[in-house]
């Protein structure tokens, strides 16, 4: 049966709510507990009535309220959940209380004052952009032993965007990774928790400049910006904004790669012409300038001629002053342009509109290892298909030519194309065909013939 309810007051020493069962006149029975632990029960079987002048119950007798439950300490409100007994489903906050809650969490941190605090403390906040090597750098210096007054914070995950793009996001449940993880509400405030506390732990404990890296702070609206800058601001005394841009031609190139890449599945062409892809520069910089002061935010050009030591890691190290040798670490790799096109096959003819579950991911990833060794030429869409998008949006192509003191002519200047640049859906098709077969050629021992989805089928049934 359909369980509907909401907690509207959630508090450490008073919980309440209204909840019942669609179609079932009996009262329903809910726990409450602390890190999965059963503090206390009740019956939702309290008189409510705004919820049957509203006509959401015939009674109105569904609220519940849970009082003097003992914990220990208000913080540990973090870790509480309201659900049914008999099925363990969760009664969520309403949207006001999950604000209220999210507030406090920060407050909690911001509010109060740092005693580690250091003169001259600096935070390098590294924001990427998207598809301009975040990982290579995150994997490169997460993994690095420093010798000098810098560290690299160690929180949750190397790539810090699922903390800080987490906490502060004002819907942590929509963020892609806990959705992936299936996290409810209280899944997310309580993982929220850990992860602050981690972070504050980190940076508390140490007089070194900290290194933040997460390309999907890139992507947090003004307001919460605005939030992760008084955060930063309780523990240092200089906040170094660092983000790399991507020439036009070559981030949708590389975004439509990744589309593919993740099991997208359709024409994705169409989403080439539409400017779906294009980087919006000036959305995405000018509200860093606008939070955190232009002056203190750094731009630079993702190109291999203009990187130093043409490496994005190297680059780096050299922007925020670190004066060691860091091993570059490769990462997240793009695809050539022969396993992209089995990929797109694979997409198209296989997965379909499925949902992409851990078993159909690993087909894909075994299936692109299979296709390594015929891999011989780069990936990259023709020009015709993203030039009228980028005189569309010329205005934004010079703002941030402007802003970042590049030369446009290094932001719209395109190599001329060759037999390996691909126009169309139908020309990417038909290379991934081409490699399947060959493949099974390989496999059977014979010149495979027949119905290429057959092929395919055979392919990812008996060699997958």
């Amino acid at each position: 049966m359909q369980v509907l309810g909401k907690v509207d007051v959630f508090r450490s020493n008073r919980i309440s709510g209204w909840v019942f069962e669609k179609g079932n006149e009996e009262s329903v029975e809910l726990v409450l507990k602390h890190n999965d632990k059963v503090i206390a029960k009740t019956v939702a079987d309290l008189l409510r009535p705004d919820l049957k002048e509203k006509g959401l119950h015939p009674t109105g007798e569904c609220g519940f309220v849970f009082e003097n439950f003992n914990i220990d300490e208000s913080i540990d409100i973090f870790n509480l959940r309201v659900e049914q007994l008999s099925t363990s489903t969760v009664i969520e906050p309403t949207p006001a209380v999950k604000a209220s809650l999210n507030k406090l969490l920060l407050d909690s941190y911001v509010n109060q004052e740092k005693s580690s605090k250091h003169s001259s403390k600096k935070c390098y906040l590294h924001v990427g952009m998207h598809k301009t090597g975040s990982t290579s750098i995150q994997a490169s210096l997460s993994r690095h032993q420093f010798n000098s007054s810098k560290s690299y914070l160690k929180a949750v995950s190397e790539n810090h965007s699922i903390p800080f793009y987490s906490i502060f996001t004002e819907n942590p449940t929509d963020y892609h990774i806990h959705r992936r993880s299936s996290r409810n509400y209280y899944d997310c405030l309580a993982f929220n928790y850990e992860a602050i506390t981690i972070i504050d732990d980190f940076i508390s404990s140490s007089s070194n400049d900290v290194i933040i890296s997460g390309e999907d702070i890139s992507v947090l609206p003004n307001n919460s910006l605005e939030k992760l800058k008084i955060f930063l601001n309780g523990y240092f005394d200089v906040i170094k904004v660092i983000i790399y841009i991507r020439p036009p031609h070559s981030y949708i190139s590389s975004h439509f790669q990744e589309i593919i890449k993740n099991g997208a599945s359709g024409n994705k062409f169409d989403n080439l012409s539409s400017g779906n892809l294009y980087p919006n520069y000036q959305n995405i910089i000018g509200k860093f300038d606008r939070v955190f002061g232009q002056s203190e935010v750094m731009v630079r050009l993702f190109d291999k001629e203009s990187l130093i030591g043409r490496d994005i890691v190297t680059d780096f190290v050299s922007a925020i002053g670190l004066k060691e040798s860091v091993q570059s670490l490769s990462s997240n790799q793009s695809l050539s342009l022969e396993e992209l096109s089995v990929c797109y096959v694979f997409n198209n003819y296989y997965i379909r509109n499925q949902v992409m579950s851990q078993d159909i991911n690993d087909k894909l990833l075994n299936l692109i290892n299979l296709i390594k060794p015929l891999a011989k030429n780069k990936f990259e869409i023709s020009k015709d298909l993203t030039r009228e998008v980028i005189e569309r949006n010329i205005q934004d192509v010079k703002w941030v030519s402007h802003r970042a003191n590049i030369n446009i002519q290094k932001l719209i200047l395109l190599s001329e194309d060759n037999e390996n640049i691909v126009s169309s859906a139908e020309q990417l098709e038909e290379i991934g065909w081409k490699q399947i077969k060959y493949l099974m050629s390989n496999f059977e021992n014979v010149e495979c013939k027949g119905e290429r989805e057959n092929l395919l089928n055979k392919l990812v049934n008996n060699y997958l």
